[in-house]
């Protein structure tokens, strides 16, 4: 039977091959796994603004429909009124009964958002650049033109190639919104 100061003896610790092997595995595993963290992040954040500003959407029309009259979603820098023209730094969904495209008194702001400074947020000439509305019907408009719009579309966008689809653009038609990714080989238009 072997002695017990003999078998504590024989177990005392890593011999520096073992530390060696062990530290370039776990280099190796960092060196694939940190850029596939980033991707992840990055893809969450665009998901993230994307799915709130649908959100936004679906509230405008909803409360539109419900009260029988105008409410829009616009860019916005200061989550109080709308910017005319730019980026989208944030936005706000409000009531807009006299279709003036202008937070005034009486009307009211339903939801605030705000865009992160590493994502650019558009909207194209068809919706407008900066205002989407519904009619009390439902049908979208853009900015404040009498005639409802067929379809027009807001973009996010962020400028990596991580992930290799860095931009989400949100559709906005009469039938619904929706959105689709699309690969801007790391621009954004």
């Amino acid at each position: 039977m072997p002695h017990f100061s003999r078998l504590c003896a024989a177990a005392q610790g890593f011999s520096l091959l073992e530390l060696m092997v062990t530290i370039a595995i776990a280099a190796t595993l960092l060196a694939i796994g940190v850029p596939s963290f980033q991707t992840t992040i990055n893809s969450n954040r665009l998901t993230g603004v994307t799915n709130e500003l649908i959100g936004g959407l679906g509230q405008a029309r909803s409360e539109a429909v419900r009260l029988n009259a105008r409410v829009s979603l616009c860019a916005s820098s200061n989550g109080a009124s709308c910017a005319a023209t730019g980026d989208w730094r944030g936005w706000i969904v409000f009531t807009n009964p006299d279709n003036d495209a202008v937070v005034d008194g009486g009307e009211t702001i339903l939801r605030t958002g705000l865009v992160p400074d590493s994502l650019a947020v558009r909207g194209n000439a068809t919706v407008g650049g900066n205002l989407i509305s519904f009619s009390g019907d439902g049908l979208p408009h853009a900015g404040n033109a009498a005639a409802p719009m067929v379809g027009g579309s807001i973009s996010v966008c962020m400028a990596t190639r991580q992930p290799k689809e860095n931009t989400r653009i949100i559709t906005v038609t009469p039938a619904g919104v929706r959105s689709s990714r699309v690969d801007n080989n790391g621009a954004c238009p």
